[in-house]
């Protein structure tokens, strides 16, 4: 079966000359496209990249990712997108556990510390990203498939370290067929993308579905509140994405009081409860907001409501998604009633094939075919989807996944501390930000600037603590185990 290389290909020989992406005043067209991704598989195909290697990028939306990522397609190799807000050692962990033999890097990251990530995978080169279309005209046979892993998407876990999920070509499209269906998409949107590349939510809700279906992509290098504003009000923009996180900053703009949203079709949004107050401001814009329920190991598009449930259903997640199934389960029962919680389970073809060279973690998420997701949730009594809580103990802060596990591994190793714990509590601007709760070896070390230093140093900024109280001790289970919803609770308490 062709590669999802084919999409860009088929376009081309259709219209040449439409406008595949637009970026920084300039537009790609198909035709283009198609020729710089056959200049793309010729060049890592003469850097010995060949069927199941991962190509690593590092770097902000640029089209030479989205070429990449067609040409790794189009030789079956695997591309494994970088998260640009994490450390030099955080990247350089995820580079290893991949083992990727080729990291490519645009100019935000060509010093020497990004540089050094690259070392951290054996006889891996790193190589400008702008010289990935000076490979010779010559375009390789297609040897990828849809059975071929695609993409490697990292992801934080509750153990601490990232897990890579592996999406096959298969399940990008089939992403791509649930997105058409949630947007009711066509050949004539034109599709707004500030959301990074590195996540799904910014790959696959709008922008790979976009590109099947042969639309325009107007993709910006990091997201802008005001450009955003400005471009999902334009009169050709019909499609776009933005986290609750991003929602609130552009309605603190000057322009929001004048703003008028009719020209979309729709604006989607999700990454975790979108608070009423959001979805019913940007709908008094003439903004139909709808929501779609997935992670990254879902591709993501699991669930989604119709263009008009915001309105009428603002706190649901909508219906199964059209190639999905969903379900909620219950002490390994499947649970009907509604308003039963339950932990939310996922089956279909866009689901993640394993966690990259983790067999227990994928033991562990994938049982029977379905993808036990974490997540809590239940049914009401039309169908709809509620996304209620996380039963994995994560925090997600602004659209990213922190695990509290990472951030106690740094806390503990300074040795000066008997025990700790991190928990998320809410945000106004980023809905939930961790906080830590220490318990000294001796009182003498409290002091917070050493603890900020060694964070600065360890973790990326969106995983600092945004506090730092310190206890005698911790409440724990009969076990001894400590209880974090316990912990949030009693601090929650005191915040409040």
């Amino acid at each position: 079966m062709q590669s999802i290389a084919s999409w860009i290909t088929s376009h081309a020989n259709f219209t040449p000359d439409k406008t595949a992406v637009l970026f920084e005043g300039k537009s790609l067209t198909y035709g283009e496209f198609a020729e710089q991704i056959g200049k793309a598989a010729s060049f890592l195909k003469s850097s010995d990249v060949a069927q199941g290697d991962r190509v690593a990028y590092l770097g902000l939306n640029r089209p030479e990712m989205l070429v990449l990522l067609f040409a790794c397609a189009k030789l079956g190799a695997i591309l494994v997108p970088l998260n640009w807000r994490l450390t030099p050692t955080e990247l350089s962990c995820i580079v290893e556990d991949a083992s990727a033999s080729i990291l490519f890097y645009d100019n935000h990251f060509s010093s020497d510390d990004y540089q050094s990530v690259s070392k951290a995978s054996l006889n891996c080169q790193a190589i400008d990203i702008k010289e990935l279309t000076n490979g010779p005209a010559e375009d390789p046979v297609n040897q990828g498939a849809l059975n071929d892993p695609v993409l490697i998407v990292y992801t934080s876990g509750t153990t601490g370290k990232p897990k890579g999920a592996v999406l096959t070509q298969e399940a990008l499209l089939y992403n791509a067929l649930n997105s058409r269906h949630m947007h009711k998409m066509t050949e004539d949107d034109v599709i707004f993308v500030a959301l990074p590349l590195f996540h799904v939510g910014g790959l696959n809700i709008q922008l790979t579905p976009g590109l099947y279906m042969g639309a325009t992509i107007d993709l910006h290098e990091r997201f802008d509140p005001a450009i955003a504003l400005e471009r999902l009000t334009a009169p050709q923009t019909t499609l776009g994405v933005l986290v609750p996180a991003t929602m609130e900053a552009v309605m603190t703009l000057e322009g929001w009081e004048a703003a008028d949203f009719s020209n979309l079709k729709a604006l989607g949004t999700g990454s975790t409860i979108v608070p009423t107050k959001l979805i019913e401001a940007f709908e008094d814009k003439n903004c139909s907001v709808i929501q779609v329920y997935g992670s990254t190991e879902t591709c993501p598009v699991a669930a989604y409501q119709a263009i008009g449930e915001g309105k009428t259903h603002p706190s649901s997640t909508g219906k199964s998604a059209l190639h999905c199934q969903v379900r909620i389960c219950k002490d390994d029962q499947i649970v009907n009633d509604p308003n039963e919680l339950g932990e939310i389970e996922v089956s279909g073809p866009s689901i993640l094939s394993c966690y990259w060279g983790n067999e227990i973690e994928t033991d562990k998420a994938l049982v029977d075919g379905w993808f036990k997701t974490g997540d809590l949730g239940c049914w009401d009594a039309d169908g709809y989807l509620y996304f209620k809580d996380r039963k994995k103990h994560l925090v997600i802060s602004g659209g990213e996944n922190i695990s509290p596990a990472e951030i106690e591994a740094v806390i503990m190793s300074t040795g000066k501390v008997k025990e700790c714990v991190v928990v998320g509590v809410p945000d106004e601007r980023w809905g939930e930000v961790p906080l830590a709760l220490i318990v000294l070896e001796d009182e003498t070390t409290k002091d917070e600037v050493n603890f900020r230093t060694l964070f600065q140093n360890n973790l990326a900024r969106f995983k600092h603590p945004k506090q730092i109280l310190f206890r005698d001790q911790l409440p724990r289970s009969a076990m001894g185990k400590i209880q974090p919803h316990i912990v949030r609770e009693q601090v929650l308490a005191e915040l409040n």
